[in-house]
């Protein structure tokens, strides 16, 4: 089963990142770029700490990928952000006009993605599936907080 599992899920997330890079190459964007673009299309407004904590990775790999995204024009400050970086942090990010327009062409595509992957699963089906991830999610949670035990 662990064998099973670890590729399984490598590479399903291997597959979808190729795939998602694929489609946005054009736009000279990579999967993590999409993801905050989609986000922010769909909460309207998030900090770079409120994105980390969604997309469940560090605040300086945020920040890297959120510097790009402005340099890029695709996304802004709200407001006028001290160049000290904590501060930033906390500021709200938002779609620029192309950045809208380009968010909204990739909500489409993950949604159609998404939509694909659910292909020929049955309803009971998804709800076992999500009980089962969702208690794989926790338990992976408990081991990152507790660290591994292993009963003999």
């Amino acid at each position: 089963m662990n064998d099973f599992f670890i590729k399984t899920v490598t590479t399903i997330k291997k597959n979808l990142q190729g795939y998602f890079n694929e489609q946005f190459k054009r736009y000279n964007l990579n999967s993590s770029e999409i993801f905050i673009m989609h986000l922010l299309d769909i909460k309207h407004s998030l900090s770079q700490i409120e994105l980390a904590n969604i997309l469940e990775c560090n605040k300086s790999h945020v920040n890297r990928i959120v510097s790009k995204l402005i340099d890029k024009k695709l996304i802004f400050y709200s407001q006028n952000v001290p160049l000290n970086i904590k501060h930033c942090r906390n500021a709200t990010l938002l779609l620029t006009e192309y950045g809208k327009s380009l968010a909204k062409k990739f909500t489409k595509i993950i949604f159609q993605t998404f939509n694909s992957l659910n292909k020929d699963i049955t309803k009971e089906e998804g709800l076992i599936a999500k009980q089962v991830l969702i208690k794989i999610l926790n338990n992976s949670y408990d081991i990152k907080l507790n660290g591994e035990t292993i009963n003999d």
